[in-house]
C-alpha cells in the first residue's frame, strides 16, 4: 500500500507539473512566413513565437507551403493547410493540391508529430484549398475549391467529405463564414448580368438540411460584433475609417483599420496608416472614453497593423512594414516595451497572428 500510495503521489505531482509549465508558459501565438531557404516566394512555413522572444519553425518544408492555421480546443494542437506541388508543365506551370494536418504543439512550442486529416487528391483530384473554416465544435471543416469555388464538408469524426450543393447561378461562391452557432455557411457569389457590370450577392446553407437560403442578409462592412460587451465595428461607406458602437454610442474612428476588441470588451485597439507617418500607429480607445484616442504605438518609419491581443490581454501581436521589409512585433502592455520577434517575408494576405488559446 505505501508503495502505490508513492505511485499516485508522483503521478499526481507529474500531472500537477505540466499544468503548471503551461500555465508558467509565456503566451504565444501561430502565423506563416515566407521560408529563406525556399525555392519559391510563394513558399510560406508555419512558425510558433512567444512574449520571451522565441522563435520555431514549426513545419519547415521548402517544397511545400502552409499559409493557413487554427488552434483546437485547449490549445494543445493546431490543424493546418499545406499546398503541395503535384504536376508541373512543360511551360513550368505547377499544379497543386491542398491537405489538411493535425500537429500537437508543447507548452514552449515545440512541435510533435504531424497527423494527415484530409487529403484533397484522394478525394476530387488535384485541387487547391483557397478558403477553408473549422466548426465552433471543431468537429467540421468547411473548404472553398480555388478554381470555380466549389464548396465541400469534411466530418472529422467520421472522415466522411461531401459536396454542398449551391444554385447552378451563384457563380464563384466564397465562403465568408458561420452564423447561429455554426448552423448556417454564408457565402458570397457573383451576380453577371449579359451586359453590365457584375456585383455580388449573399447566400447561407442550412447545413442540416441542405437548404440554400437565397438572399441573405448580409452586412458586408461589420468588422466584428461581441454580442456579450454590446460592441460593434463597422466600417463607414467611403471606406475611410470605421465607426465603433458601444453602449449605444456611435464614434466615427477616421483612417482607422483592422480594429481588435480586448478580452474583457473594455478597449479596441486599431491601426492608423499615414503617408508621412505623423498620425500613423496603433491606436488605443477605451469604453470608458471613446471619443478620446490614445497613441499606443507610433509609426515613425514602419507602418504597424493588424494588431490583437493575447487571450489574458496583457499583450498586443502586430506587423510592421517599411518598404518591402515586414517584422513581427509584441508589445508588453503593463511596460509598454515594443520587440521585434521575426523579421522577413509574408506570401499572401495578412492576417492577425493565432494566439494560443489560455489553459482551461
Amino acid at each position: 500500500m505505501p508503495f502505490r500510495r508513492s505511485v499516485m503521489t508522483l503521478c499526481l505531482w507529474f500531472v500537477l507539473a505540466l499544468n503548471t509549465a503551461a500555465q508558467d508558459a509565456p503566451a504565444g501565438f501561430i502565423f506563416p512566413a515566407i521560408n529563406p531557404e525556399s525555392a519559391t516566394y510563394a513558399n510560406n512555413d508555419l512558425y510558433y513565437a512567444d512574449t520571451s522572444g522565441r522563435v520555431v519553425n514549426l513545419t519547415d518544408s521548402v517544397a511545400e507551403s502552409e499559409n493557413a492555421a487554427v488552434w483546437l480546443p485547449g490549445g494543445e494542437a493546431i490543424l493546418f493547410s499545406r499546398n503541395r506541388p503535384v504536376d508541373e508543365t512543360p511551360d513550368g506551370y505547377i499544379t497543386s493540391t491542398t491537405d489538411f494536418w493535425r500537429m500537437p504543439i508543447a507548452a514552449d512550442g515545440t512541435p510533435g508529430e504531424a497527423v494527415l486529416l484530409l487529403d484533397l487528391m484522394d478525394e476530387v483530384g488535384p485541387i487547391r484549398a483557397d478558403r477553408w473554416l473549422l466548426s465552433p465544435d471543431a468537429d467540421t471543416l468547411y473548404i472553398q475549391r480555388n478554381s470555380n469555388g466549389d464548396l465541400y464538408r469534411f466530418d472529422l469524426n467520421t472522415g466522411i467529405f461531401e459536396y454542398l450543393t449551391t444554385p447552378d447561378d451563384h457563380e464563384s461562391p466564397y465562403i465568408i463564414g458561420l452564423e447561429d452557432d455554426g448552423a448556417l455557411l454564408v457565402y458570397a457569389y457573383a451576380i453577371c448580368p449579359e451586359q453590365g457590370e457584375c456585383g455580388t450577392g449573399y447566400a447561407a446553407i442550412e447545413l442540416d438540411s441542405g437548404r440554400v437560403i437565397s438572399p441573405f442578409e448580409w452586412d458586408e462592412l461589420v468588422i466584428f460584433h461581441a454580442e456579450a460587451s454590446g460592441v460593434t465595428a463597422r466600417y463607414t461607406e467611403e471606406s475611410t475609417g470605421f465607426t465603433l458602437i458601444w453602449d449605444n454610442q456611435t464614434t466615427l474612428v477616421e483612417g482607422g483599420v483592422t480594429p481588435s476588441l480586448s478580452p474583457d470588451g473594455t478597449q479596441v485597439v486599431y491601426g492608423v496608416w499615414d503617408d508621412e507617418n505623423e498620425g500613423g500607429g496603433i491606436w488605443l480607445l477605451e469604453r470608458s472614453s471613446p471619443n478620446d484616442p490614445r497613441l499606443l504605438i507610433p509609426a515613425r518609419t514602419s507602418v504597424p497593423y493588424y494588431p490583437s491581443w493575447s487571450p489574458d490581454g496583457g499583450w498586443l501581436a502586430f506587423f510592421g512594414q517599411s518598404g518591402s521589409t515586414f517584422t513581427l512585433n509584441v508589445r508588453d502592455n503593463d511596460t509598454g516595451m515594443v520587440q521585434t520577434v521575426h523579421r522577413g517575408g509574408f506570401f499572401g494576405s495578412l492576417e492577425p497572428v493565432q494566439w494560443r488559446p489560455a489553459p482551461g
